[in-house]
């Protein structure tokens, strides 16, 4: 002992008191009775998730015993916390209830529930202690904060000590569980480990990136004849950044089953080899992730017709309209049934064009999210010819990839589909049924960055009941004053109501807000609802200032033309 300096025997005085030895034993003649405050090294988080207020009231005296040890801390409730930050946190001490049987209370479900997955990513940086709050009465006592300790633990968290279980009697024991936990800090060693610095991107040099699916939820309810998924994918360590209004490429993988099919109806083999971009493959693989075979262009029935032969065929390629029609949700599986279609394995490969990626617009704010993407996908499956078909991408991320498995993915920028740089500047946004994604995202970005200008959603769908997606999330916007919303769900009702048709409805405002420079938005449908918003806001425009079809046309081609009137259509 007689080596250790004056700051080393406070400090130990300090830890031993806390176990309860007496301070004044440690070197014969050494005061430390009246220890001095010293700044610690680290900064520590205490975070709190309460059901009746004592997690919070331990929570706070804890902060401001670190603080009377000259650690800088913060205190922060469950529901302001950012999974996020976990990933530059060094230092967290966790204080939680538990409420009934083993169950977190309302303010910790929603990170009790994202701790349990793999989103919140490596945390083998983090030192942590939990205080768990309970009542012993229970079988299940504190368990929540048991599982905080366990999750984090589980992602790779250095536990600096068992859970300490406070009974309902704890004030009792207060001080002197301040003093021993936050000893556990001050002994602890480690500090910010380098893996909380963001590394460099991993994604190729075009952009490519595979990201892991975190989460996939189905936003309709019972009875529903839709099926929307929302869907979470880590970009983590990838490097990409998007903005709001951009889009995310996702790359699929064709049905096992169609290939098989399509290779069996035209007495091909699996492991025939063929040649694609220069490079030899089998021909189950180059029509499994190299070719478009669920979809039919113009362009590729014109080569196939040229293998068949059949004269009303060539007729139909002649006739637009028809063409357009028949067309229509036809497969490559489809068309070889009807026709009797005699091919190489390289001719069909040859013929077939490259599998696209499929787009869909980015339903998240980094802001909001950090390394995440989200999107919003609706799975299409239709029955033509006696056959069940499926989407290509959309049935590929509902049903065929796993949460935990990866997908390649690329940001595709999309410039024309922007929030004003004016953050002043009200918004107008239009999307019924997956439309909504992009908005999603605008009001995260909106919220994160508080921005001061007004907000407007006209949403849409069939039954308000089970298809009102992101009703949570809309209504919290709504009721924070950040989001004015009219809604339009077009099967309650014996007459079909469109949001084309809200917007009528509000035609003063909708007016007002237009002539006050807001900035339009319109998400979704291209062939119908597209046309029919952009036709009410001519007869809007018409009506509130009392000219003419044409010259409201003209008005609202003017406003288009100021980069104030956007559409992601598809």
């Amino acid at each position: 002992m007689k080596d250790l300096d004056r700051e080393q025997i406070l400090w130990l005085g300090g830890y031993l008191s806390g176990l309860g030895f007496s301070g004044a034993s440690l070197v014969q003649g050494a005061s430390v009775a009246e220890p001095q405050v010293v700044a610690a090294d680290f900064k520590l988080t205490v975070l709190y998730g309460s059901h009746s207020g004592n997690s919070k009231l331990v929570a706070e005296g804890l902060a401001a015993e670190a603080k009377n040890r000259g650690v800088e801390s913060r205190v922060i409730s469950m529901p302001d916390y950012k999974l996020k930050e976990l990933k530059t946190e060094t230092h967290l001490l966790v204080v939680v209830s538990t409420h009934g049987e083993g169950e977190p209370p309302v303010a910790a479900e929603e990170l009790h529930k994202l701790l349990a997955g793999k989103r919140a990513g490596d945390l083998s940086h983090l030192n942590f202690a939990v205080v768990a709050l309970g009542d012993s009465s229970y079988i299940n006592f504190c368990q929540t904060g048991i599982d905080f300790h366990q999750r984090l633990q589980t992602l790779g968290g250095k536990a600096l000590g068992e859970v300490v279980k406070l009974d309902v009697d704890f004030k009792d024991s207060l001080a002197s569980v301040k003093s021993k936990t936050l000893d556990l800090f001050h002994a602890a060693t480690a500090t910010t480990s380098t893996s909380s610095v963001k590394s460099e991107g991993t994604a190729s040099a075009d952009g490519l990136f595979e990201a892991e699916v975190l989460e996939r939820i189905n936003l309709n309810g019972r009875g529903s004849a839709k099926e929307t998924y929302h869907l979470e994918l880590s970009l983590e360590d990838s490097g990409l950044t998007y903005q709001p209004g951009d889009a995310l490429e996702v790359f699929a993988k064709n049905e096992d089953v169609l290939v098989d099919a399509i290779i069996s109806k035209l007495a091909l083999q699996a492991n025939d080899l063929v040649k694609v971009d220069e490079n030899e493959v089998a021909l189950k693989e180059a029509l499994l992730i190299h070719r478009e075979i669920t979809t039919i262009t113009l362009p590729v029935l014109t080569k196939l017709a040229g293998f068949v032969g059949d004269e009303a065929l060539t007729l139909l390629l002649d006739k637009r309209e028809e063409v357009v029609e028949y067309l229509e949700g036809l497969d490559l599986l489809d068309f070889i049934q009807q026709y009797n279609l005699t091919i190489s394995a390289q001719q069909l490969i040859d013929t077939l064009r490259k599998l696209p990626p499929r787009a869909y617009s980015i339903a998240s704010s980094q802001q909001e999210v950090d390394e995440e993407v989200h999107l919003t996908v609706g799975a299409v499956r239709y029955t033509k010819n006696e056959r069940l078909h499926n989407g290509l991408c959309s049935v590929y991320l509902a049903d065929r990839v796993e949460v935990g498995e990866k997908v390649l993915v690329r940001v595709k920028t999309n410039d024309g589909f922007r929030l004003p740089q004016d953050e002043k500047v009200p918004v107008i946004m239009i999307g019924p049924g997956t439309g909504i994604a992009p908005f999603r995202a605008f009001l995260q970005e909106r919220a994160a960055t508080n921005a001061s200008g007004k907000n407007w959603l006209f949403f849409g769908d069939q039954h308000f009941t089970s298809d009102f997606l992101y009703q949570t999330e809309v209504v919290k916007y709504r009721s924070l004053g950040l989001l004015k919303v009219d809604v339009a769900f077009s099967r309650d009702q014996n007459e079909k109501v469109y949001v084309q048709h809200r917007l009528k409805e509000n035609a003063k405002e909708v007016y007002e807000w237009l002539t006050s420079g807001a900035y339009l938005y319109v998400c979704g449908d291209r062939k119908r609802m597209a046309a029919d918003v952009k036709q009410a806001f001519v007869e809007i425009i018409a009506q509130q200032a009392g000219v003419s079809l044409e010259a409201a046309e003209a008005k609202l081609t003017e406003i288009r033309q100021a980069g104030r009137y956007q559409e992601d259509v598809y």
